[in-house]
């Protein structure tokens, strides 16, 4: 299965946008909900020999629900992160969406883990204190505030675009 080239385009300066507006404001506006429903009819209607309407259409949007319910719930991931995977994962063919995700997966754990061994690095000395004296109350903030993911979320896009060129359809 392929992915048409208007729909790779799109996404990607969509995503691009929220990249910026994420990193800048630390937020995603529910606006870009509509607009991926928006896009996703255009889509569905415009390519119906990539989109289907199926059940298993939905499985990752369904599983990043879950997911993120829980996440939000243990404030590792904001709201606005889970609503925006939600609503962009429809808009992937479904034979592709899984090689994304895997890609978004992996983008996260590098970029995640960077930013975690970049905190214990500048913050080591606290991070000591904490361990010797087992006030784990402060690793939060040790941990460093939650960073911008809609830039990974772009990041893991134009990955994911590089290892499937052959699949992007002009």
């Amino acid at each position: 299965m392929a992915i048409p080239g208007t729909v790779f385009v799109i996404l990607c300066i969509e995503l691009l946008i929220i990249a910026y507006l994420d990193f800048r404001y630390k937020t995603i506006k529910n606006i870009w909900v509509f607009v991926n429903i928006f896009f996703g009819i255009v889509f569905f209607l415009s390519w119906p020999e990539y989109y289907f309407f199926q059940l298993n259409t939905f499985f990752f949007s369904a599983t990043i629900f879950g997911v993120g319910l829980v996440f939000f719930k243990l404030k590792i991931m904001s709201a606005g992160d889970t609503k925006l995977l939600m609503t962009l994962f429809p808009l992937i063919p479904i034979d592709l969406q899984e090689s994304y995700f895997i890609t978004l997966l992996f983008g996260t754990v590098i970029i995640g883990g960077s930013v975690l061994f970049i905190n214990i690095v500048k913050n080591y000395k606290s991070l000591f204190e904490i361990l010797v004296t087992r006030n784990f109350t402060h690793m939060r903030d040790f941990l460093g505030s939650k960073f911008s993911f809609a830039p990974v979320v772009f990041i893991a896009w134009i990955v994911f675009g590089l290892a499937n060129k052959t699949r992007i359809v002009f």
